[in-house]
């Protein structure tokens, strides 16, 4: 089988459907844009491991340790908002027709 798994249409999935099982049975790699999940991360398109269950398992504050969860862990900073205009500066208003207020 080529083509990553999260490309195959209908006609290769039950072409292949034995090395599907195969590669689904015992997943390492999870797709962080489809999740699909396999064991060879070269048959998704965006692999990143799966951590060990050990560490899965642990706290919040122990998870942090091991390095392969850090990148699915909570961030503790908060976005910035940026705060938008409430009326239309003067060049918005010539270019567009604003209701008057």
């Amino acid at each position: 089988m080529t083509k990553r798994l999260c490309k195959l249409n209908r006609r290769d999935i039950s072409d292949n459907l034995g090395d599907i099982h195969r590669l689904v049975a015992e997943p390492k790699f999870l797709c962080r844009s489809c999740s699909r999940s396999s064991a060879d991360k070269s048959t998704l398109c965006k692999p990143a491991a799966i951590p060990p269950a050990s560490c899965q398992s642990k706290p919040l504050s122990e998870q942090q340790q091991c390095g392969v969860l850090a990148e699915a862990l909570p961030t503790t900073t908060t976005p910035k908002l940026t705060k938008l205009p409430t009326k239309p500066s003067l060049n918005q208003r010539s270019m567009f027709k604003w209701p008057k207020s």
